[in-house]
């Protein structure tokens, strides 16, 4: 019950945001458990959740044209080493990590209210694509028209190849 949830659980946006980022394509996820704030139980819980949900999601046909491209080099890039988990701290010290972070949530949150189906992908999936000869970027079980590369300042070099042949 969100009413009895305490402040600093990390749990409900865990779950909320592990749901919302699967239902948006991500299959993958990597856990940063800054300043150990997860218990030994809620790291289990929260990996036997995103394994419940690509269980039950697994084979699922993607139905949008878009694929947003998550940029976690660039993210990587901008991520301090200290004592405050860069892309999560916000109040008056908002990074340059945390913004890229606003900018992509907004980003997607904009695609959703106007109603744009999309899915997230990331460089290894990109890697991994195939171009159809129509032009489409087939990854996965999804197949797009566009890919929306926001705030990407940093992508391989196999990913950007793929996009250009993508693009031609």
């Amino acid at each position: 019950d969100a009413a009895d949830a305490r402040p600093d659980d990390p749990m409900p946006a865990s779950y909320g945001g592990a749901s919302v980022s699967r239902l948006l394509g991500c299959n993958i996820f990597h856990v940063i458990n800054p300043q150990y704030n997860y218990t030994t139980t809620q790291l289990r819980d929260l990996n036997n959740y995103v394994g419940r949900m690509n269980t039950v999601l697994d084979e699922v046909t993607e139905s949008g044209d878009i694929a947003v491209f998550y940029p976690i080099a660039t993210v990587q890039a901008l991520h301090d080493a200290d004592s405050d988990h860069s892309s999560t701290t916000g109040g008056s010290r908002q990074t340059r990590a945390y913004k890229l972070n606003t900018n992509f949530e907004n980003l997607c949150k904009n695609l959703l209210v106007n109603q744009y189906l999309f899915t997230v992908l990331d460089d290894e999936t990109i890697r991994a694509a195939t171009v159809t000869a129509d032009g489409r970027l087939v990854a996965g079980l999804g197949s797009y028209r566009v890919v929306v590369l926001g705030y990407a300042q940093y992508v391989s070099v196999e990913a950007l190849e793929k996009l250009t042949i993508f693009t031609e």
